[in-house]
C-alpha cells in the first residue's frame, strides 16, 4: 500500500484517495475544512490540551447501506446530530505542531468528544500532524537499513516529518433506557503512520482494512463494514497473530540452543527457562527501541556486516558480540561520556562482567563500541549477567558472557535464529497436534520488525493498535506452560498459571482500591498511622450505610476513566493520597506482574485526578524523606538528608508527572512474590518499562537525561509464598539490638533501591549480607530454631536464579504490620507435603486446590481490615471439598464481592469467581454479588450474609426476589439430608459381565424412568461389599449426576430422578437415596425432586449457576427443603406419581408433561409462591 500521497496531496483528497483504494463507498461532502468549535458544538473543551491542538475538522463524508447501493443520501452534519443514521462517519483532523506529538490520550479523547457529540453514529477519525524528526529513524524495511542509508523522506518544513493516527471508538448502549443513542466507550487507534516510509506493522494493519465488494467475503453494508473493522482494530487479535509466531520461534529456538549446565541439568528445562530469558530481554531493548533510545543499526544485518567477523564456531556471533555486550556491558554500565573508564573491552578485568567481551569477532573493536556509545545507563536487575564466581573453582556460568575461547563451544545461539528467512519445521510433537507438521518460522528480529510496538500500555478505555508491554505478561504466562520448573516437566496443567484477562485485573483493582480508600474515608484513618485497625475507632460500629454507600459512589466515579472533576472535598483529597502513600499491596503469586501493574496505573490515575499538578505528592515525599533522614541529619550528616531532597526535586521537574507519581508509589507499597525466579525478573522488566515511558530524553545532560532505573530486587521476590518460617511463640523479652539490625537493614534496602551506580549496589548488597547473618544470629540467641536462622541468613534477595523455599514479609519486605490489599490469581495446582499442610494450615479439606492455601495464607498476610481480592475456581462457592475455607471465609472474616465470572480464562475449563473478603468479623451484614458473562463486569446486588452460613455457600448473584422466594421455601419445610440417607452405588465398573444380574449406571436414569440396556454384573461371593450392596437393594430414588450446560446456561439445571422399587443394582455413577423415616414417602420426595422449582433451587441456592457436570452426592441432594406435611397430604403426590411410572414403564417416552405440570402446580401451592414468583421460577419474568 502506498501512502505517500499524503505528503503532497490536499488532506481532503488524500482521504478521499484512501478510502477509494481501501474499495470503501462513501458519500463525500464538502472539502471545505470548519473550525473545531463549530462541528463539536457542545464537546468542545478549551481548556483542555486536546482541543488546543485541534487545527481544521474536514467532514469527508458517511458510509451507509445507500452508499453500498450506488445510492446517494443528502447528509447535513446538525441533522446527524439529532436523529439516527445507520451509517458511519469519517471526519479527518489536522493538529497543530508545537515540538511535541500528540498523545494517545489527547487524540482519544477528540474521537471521544466526535462520537459523543454524534451519539446516534459512530465516528472513525484520521488525524494528520507533523513531528520533528526523532534521534534515531523509525524502522526501515527489513534488511534495508544500513548506517549510510538516508533519513525517511517525508520532512517538511524545519525537518519535520508528516504523520498520520486512525482513531476509531466502541459505541455500547445506554443502561438506562430512557437514554438515547449509544455511550461511547473504547478508543482504538492505528498511532504515527508514516506515510513516506509506514513501518511494516502498520501496513498489514491498514491492507487488512481494505474490503472485496464481490465473492464469499464480500462486504455490502455499513453494519457488516462497521464489525469488521471492528475486528481489524482489535488487540486481542494482534497479540494472537504475534504470540502464535513467537510460539513457533521459541519451540523452534529449542532445538537450536545451548546453554551451560551450570544453569541448570535438565535439558529441557535449561533451554526453555533461557530461551524465555531471552526473549524477555530482547522484547525489552525493543520497547527501548520505540523510544528512540537503541539505534536501528544494531538490529541491521546489513550494517552489521561492516561491524562483524562472524567467526563463532557455534554460528552464534550476533549474540555473543551484539546482544550480550548490549545487554551486560552497555545497558548495566554508565555512559562514555559521563565515565570514561566505562564501557570497554575487557582487558586484565577477568571476571568483571561490566567490561566488553568478544573483540575478536569485531573489525575495528574501537569503532564497534561506536555501535553502543549513545545508548545510556538503565541499571536494573535484568540486565545483571547471571554468571557467578567467575575465576573460583565454585564458578558458575548461566549467560556464559565469557570472552575465553576454551568457553565458546559452551554457548549456541545460532544467527540464523534472529536474522534466519522463512522456513518449515515440524512442530507436531511440540503442540500435540498432526496439523502443526508444517509450520512456519524465521529469524525473531525479522519476527519483530514486522509487528509495531508501544511503550505505553493500553488501558480500559484507549488502546494503540500495536503490541505494549502487557504483551510481555502474555507471552511469559503462555511461554512458561510449555514446562513447569516446579516438577521439571512439559505438562501445562501441573503449572496451573495463565494470564488474567486485562478487564479482570482492572475490576479487581478496582473493587479492591474502592475498599481500601471507603475505609480511609470512612474511618479518617489516613494519618499515616502504621497500625490500620479500624476497629479501634469509636465511631466505626456508628456509622450509617448511606454515608458509606456515598463514599462507594464517589470513589467510583475518582476512579472511571473520565475527565470529570472528583467529588471530594479537600480534607478528603489529602486523606486519599495520604492513603494511596502508605498503602501496601502485595501479589503473592505475582507471574508476570499483571495486579501489581494493574494497581500502578490505577493508583497513578487517581493521582493525576486528585493532584493533577503533583503538589500534594511531591510534598508528601518530601516530608517522608526529611523523616527518614532525620537521625542522619541529627548525627550531623547534614549531606544526605540535602541528596534526597534534590533527587526528589529531578524526579518531578526533569520527568512527565506520571514519573514521580510511580516511582514512590513502587517504592512506598508494591510488592509481589512468585515461585519462579523469572517470572519476578519479567515482573520487574514491566516496572522498568513503565518508568521509561514518562522520562524525558535530553542529551546535554548526563545519561541524556535519564534517572537510572530503581532496583526491585527487595519489591519483587522470588519464594514460595505458601511455607512460612518456624517461630519461638513467645518472644516477650526481644533483644533491642535486633530491632535496631532490622532497621539497619530496612535502611540499606532503601538505599539500594536508589542506588545509580554498578558500585554503589555493589556496596550495599555486602551490606545487606553482613547484617543477614548478624541478624539470623542474634534471631538464634533469642529462641529462633538453628534451621531458621540458616533459611534467613542465606536467602540473597540479588541472587535472581534461587527461588526461596519460604517467604515472611518481615525477613523480606521489612513489613511486620502486614498487607492493607493482598490481590492475585493464585495457582491452583502448586503442591505441598503433608507435613507443610499440617503445620501452616488449619482450612484446607478434601479437594486438592492449591488456591484454598492461598485464601488462607493471605488471610494471615493482611492487616486488621485488609482486603484480598482473588480469582478462584468457582467451586469454592459451593463444593462439599471447599467447605472449610468457606468456613474461613464467612465465619472469621467479611465478605465484601463475590463475582461469577464463567468461563474467563480461554484455555481453562473451569469457570471462576471473583471473592472479595476483608479481615474483620460481623455478625450481620450484606455483602455484593456481580456478574460477568463476557469481559463486562457488574456488581448487581446485594446478599444478606446469612444465607452463606445457613446454606454453606457464597451465592454469586442473589437479589432481594430470589431470597423472598428461599425464605418461603425455607419455612415449614426440613432439610432431605435429616430424613434420608444417600450413597453412591458399587465400585464394579471393572468388574462387569455379558451375564448375571442387571446394574444401573447414569445413562439408565431419566425424569421418572429407568430406561436403555444394561450392564450386568455376577454376584459371586468374592465381590465383597455385602454390606454396601444390601443397602443398595433397598427401595429408593435413583438420580444422575447435573449434566453439563455449558453452552446454553439457563436459571435452572436438569435433575435426573425416578423410583427404583425393583430394586436394581447401581454403578458408582449413580445415587441412592433411601428415607429414615415412615413420614415421607419416596414418590413425595421424588416429585419435589424433579420438580421446577428443585431445579430452579438447585441451580441458584446449592450449585450457585455452576454450568459444567457436577455429582449429586448426598451434600448437595440432602440440601433440598422438604415441606413438612403429613402423609395423607402427600396422596396427591404419590398419585400423580404412580400415574407417572405407569406410563413412562408401558412407553419410556410417554407425554407426561400435563401430569409434571400439576406436580408443579401442587409443588408452588406447597411453598406459598405467588404467580409473579412462579413466573421469575419458570423464567417468564
Amino acid at each position: 500500500m502506498i501512502l505517500s500521497y499524503f505528503q503532497h496531496l490536499d488532506f481532503y483528497q488524500a482521504l478521499q484517495r484512501f478510502f477509494a483504494e481501501l474499495n470503501i463507498p462513501v458519500n463525500y461532502l464538502t472539502a471545505a475544512p470548519v473550525a473545531a468549535p463549530d462541528i463539536l458544538t457542545s464537546t468542545y473543551n478549551p481548556k483542555k490540551p486536546a482541543f488546543q491542538k485541534m487545527q481544521d475538522v474536514y467532514l469527508l463524508g458517511g458510509v451507509d447501506d445507500a452508499v453500498f447501493q450506488h445510492q446517494a443520501t443528502q447528509l447535513d452534519a446538525a441533522q446527524l446530530k439529532q436523529r439516527q443514521y445507520e451509517g458511519l462517519l469519517i471526519f479527518g483532523v489536522t493538529l497543530n505542531s508545537n515540538g511535541k506529538l500528540p498523545t494517545r490520550t489527547q487524540m482519544a479523547d477528540i474521537t471521544r468528544a466526535f462520537n459523543r457529540e454524534f451519539h446516534y453514529t459512530p465516528v472513525v477519525v484520521v488525524f494528520q500532524y507533523q513531528n520533528v524528526q526523532s534521534p534515531h529513524p523509525p524502522s526501515l524495511p527489513e534488511g534495508k537499513r544500513s548506517p549510510s542509508s538516508p533519513s525517511p523522506s517525508g520532512r517538511g518544513a524545519g525537518g519535520e516529518v508528516l504523520l498520520l493516527s486512525f482513531a476509531s471508538c466502541e459505541r455500547l448502549p445506554y443502561q438506562q433506557t430512557w437514554r438515547e443513542g449509544e455511550k461511547t466507550a473504547k478508543v482504538s487507534m492505528l498511532k504515527d503512520v508514516n506515510p513516506a516510509r509506514p513501518h511494516t506493522g502498520h501496513l498489514k494493519i491498514l491492507e487488512h482494512l481494505r474490503i472485496e465488494r464481490h465473492g464469499k467475503q464480500a462486504i455490502s453494508s455499513f453494519d457488516t463494514l462497521y464489525k469488521y473493522w471492528q475486528t481489524v482494530f482489535s488487540v486481542a487479535l494482534l497479540n494472537k497473530r504475534f504470540y502464535r509466531e513467537l510460539s513457533n520461534w521459541y519451540f523452534w529456538a529449542l532445538s537450536q540452543v545451548e546453554f551451560p549446565e551450570d544453569a541448570e541439568k535438565d535439558n529441557e528445562v535449561r533451554n526453555a527457562v533461557s530461551v524465555i530469558r531471552l526473549i524477555t530481554r530482547l522484547i525489552f531493548v525493543w520497547f527501548l527501541k520505540e523510544k528512540h533510545l537503541i539505534p536501528e543499526t544494531l538490529f541491521d544485518p546489513a550494517a552489521l556486516r561492516d561491524y562483524l567477523k562472524y567467526d563463532d564456531c557455534t554460528g552464534s556471533t550476533y549474540y555473543k558480540a551484539i546482544l550480550q555486550n548490549l545487554f551486560f556491558a552497555t545497558l548495566n554500565t554508565e555512559m562514555r561520556k559521563d565515565n570514561p573508564h566505562s564501557r570497554q573491552f575487557v582487558h586484565r578485568q577477568y571476571g568483571v562482567q561490566s567490561f566488553y567481551r568478544y573483540s575478536r569477532f569485531f573489525h575495528d573493536p574501537e569503532k564497534a563500541l561506536e555501535l553502543f556509545q549513545d545508548i545510556p545507563f538503565l541499571n536494573g536487575g535484568l540486565f545483571e549477567c547471571l554468571d557467578k564466581n567467575v575465576g573460583m573453582p565454585e564458578e558458575v556460568r548461566i549467560d556464559c558472557f565469557s570472552d575465553r575461547p576454551v568457553n565458546e563451544p559452551c554457548l549456541k545461539v545460532p544467527d540464523m535464529l534472529f536474522f534466519g528467512a522463512e522456513s518449515e519445521v515440524d512442530l507436531s510433537d511440540v503442540y500435540g497436534d498432526a496439523k502443526r507438521k508444517y509450520e512456519t518460522v524465521r529469524g525473531l528480529i525479522n519476527i519483530l520488525n514486522s509487528y509495531k510496538f508501544t511503550i505505553a500500555e493500553n488501558t480500559p478505555i484507549e488502546e494503540e493498535i500495536a503490541l505494549d508491554p502487557e504483551l510481555l505478561g502474555k507471552v511469559f504466562e503462555n511461554l512458561l506452560a510449555s514446562y513447569n520448573p516446579e516438577t521439571q516437566t512439559t505438562a501445562r496443567k501441573q503449572t496451573g498459571s495463565f494470564y488474567t484477562p486485562r478487564e479482570i485485573v482492572n475490576y479487581m483493582v478496582d473493587e479492591s482500591l474502592i475498599a481500601y480508600l471507603g475505609n480511609c474515608l470512612n474511618h479518617d484513618l489516613c494519618d499515616g498511622s502504621d497500625s490500620h485497625d479500624l476497629a479501634t475507632i469509636p465511631s466505626y460500629h456508628g456509622l450509617h450505610e448511606n454515608h458509606i454507600n456515598h463514599s462507594s459512589d464517589r470513589l467510583r466515579h475518582l476512579l472511571a476513566y473520565t475527565d470529570e472533576p472528583h467529588q471530594f472535598r479537600d480534607a478528603e483529597v489529602a486523606a486519599l493520597i495520604n492513603a494511596l502513600h502508605n498503602a501496601k499491596i502485595l501479589d503473592p503469586a505475582c507471574g508476570s506482574g499483571a495486579f501489581p501493574m494493574g494497581m500502578l496505573h490505577k493508583m497513578v490515575h487517581i493521582l493525576s485526578k486528585l493532584d493533577h499538578d503533583n503538589v500534594r505528592w511531591r510534598e508528601t515525599q518530601r516530608q517522608r524523606a526529611l523523616k527518614e533522614t532525620e537521625q542522619a541529619f541529627l548525627l550531623g550528616n547534614k549531606e544526605e538528608r540535602d541528596k534526597r531532597l534534590l533527587e526528589i526535586n529531578a524526579v518531578f521537574e526533569e520527568n512527565a508527572s506520571d514519573y514521580g507519581r510511580k516511582l514512590y508509589l513502587i517504592e512506598n507499597g508494591i510488592y509481589g512474590v512468585d515461585i519462579q525466579p523469572i517470572a519476578v525478573q519479567i515482573a520487574q522488566l514491566r516496572f522498568f518499562i513503565s518508568l521509561i515511558v514518562d522520562q524525558q530524553v535530553n542529551p546535554a545532560k548526563k545519561n541524556l537525561g535519564l534517572l537510572p532505573l530503581p532496583n526491585l530486587e527487595t519489591k519483587f521476590v522470588a519464594a514460595n509464598t505458601l511455607i512460612g518460617i518456624a517461630k519461638p511463640q513467645q518472644m516477650t523479652l526481644r533483644n533491642p539490638e535486633i530491632d535496631k539490625k532490622e532497621a539497619e537493614l530496612r535502611q540499606v534496602r532503601q538505599r539500594h533501591f536508589d542506588a545509580r551506580t554498578p558500585q554503589t549496589k555493589v556496596k550495599y548488597r555486602q551490606a545487606d549480607a553482613r547484617l543477614r547473618q548478624e541478624l539470623a544470629d542474634l534471631l538464634q540467641k533469642d529462641g529462633f530454631p538453628a534451621d531458621t536462622t540458616v533459611q534467613l541468613a542465606h536467602w540473597n534477595p540479588y541472587d535472581q536464579n534461587v527461588s526461596a523455599p519460604f517467604f515472611d514479609p518481615d525477613w523480606m519486605f521489612g513489613l511486620q504490620e502486614g498487607f492493607d490489599m493482598v490481590i492475585g490469581n493464585p495457582p491452583y495446582g502448586a503442591e505441598l507435603d503433608k507435613k507443610q499442610v499440617e503445620t501452616f494450615y488449619h482450612y484446607f479439606d478434601r479437594q486438592k486446590n492449591s488456591a484454598s492455601f492461598f485464601l488462607e495464607v493471605a488471610s494471615k498476610l493482611v492487616t486488621k481490615r485488609g482486603i484480598v481480592t482473588y480469582i478462584v475456581p468457582k467451586s469454592l462457592s459451593f463444593s462439599e471439598g471447599w467447605k472449610k475455607t468457606r468456613e474461613l471465609l464467612t465465619h472469621y472474616n467479611q465478605l465484601h464481592i463475590l463475582t461469577d465470572i464463567s468461563k474467563a480464562f480461554e484455555n481453562v475449563l473451569l469457570e471462576q469467581i471473583i471473592v472479595s473478603y476483608i479481615k474483620t468479623q460481623k455478625d450481620h451484614y450484606q455483602f455484593s454479588t456481580g456478574e460477568g458473562w463476557g469481559l463486562e463486569i457488574r456488581i448487581i446486588s446485594k446478599t444478606p450474609n446469612i444465607l452463606a452460613k445457613e446454606f454453606d455457600i457464597l451465592p454469586v448473584y442473589i437479589d432481594n426476589v430470589k431470597y423472598h422466594i428461599l425464605e418461603k421455601i425455607k419455612n415449614r419445610s426440613i432439610f432431605l439430608s435429616k430424613i434420608s440417607e444417600t450413597f453412591r452405588g458399587l465400585p464394579f465398573q471393572s468388574k462387569l459381565t455379558e451375564q448375571g444380574e442387571p446394574i444401573l449406571r447414569g445413562k439408565n436414569i431419566g425424569k421418572y424412568r429407568i430406561y436403555g440396556d444394561f450392564d450386568r454384573i455376577d454376584l459371586s461371593p468374592d465381590l465383597g461389599h455385602t454390606k454396601k450392596i444390601e443397602n443398595v437393594l433397598k427401595p429408593k430414588i435413583v438420580s444422575q449426576n447435573i449434566i453439563a450446560h455449558v453452552m446454553n446456561p439457563t436459571d435452572r439445571i436438569i435433575i435426573m430422578a425416578t423410583i427404583d422399587n425393583r430394586p436394581y443394582l447401581t454403578l458408582d455413577t449413580v445415587m441412592n437415596t433411601v428415607l429414615r423415616t415412615q413420614d415421607y414417602t419416596l414418590e413425595y420426595i421424588v416429585a419435589l425432586l424433579n420438580s421446577q422449582l428443585a431445579a430452579w433451587f438447585y441451580y441458584w441456592f446449592v450449585f450457585n449457576r455452576a454450568i459444567r457436570t457436577m455429582h449429586f452426592d448426598k451434600y448437595y441432594i440432602g440440601k433440598l427443603p422438604v415441606p413438612q406435611i403429613s402423609v395423607s397430604e402427600q396422596q396427591a403426590f404419590i398419585a400423580l406419581v404412580d400415574q407417572i411410572l405407569a406410563a413412562k414403564q408401558q412407553h419410556p417416552n410417554a407425554d407426561a408433561h400435563a401430569l409434571e405440570a400439576e406436580i408443579d402446580r401442587r409443588v408452588y401451592a406447597l411453598y406459598g409462591l405467588t404467580e409473579a414468583e412462579i413466573a421469575l421460577v419458570e423464567g417468564q419474568a
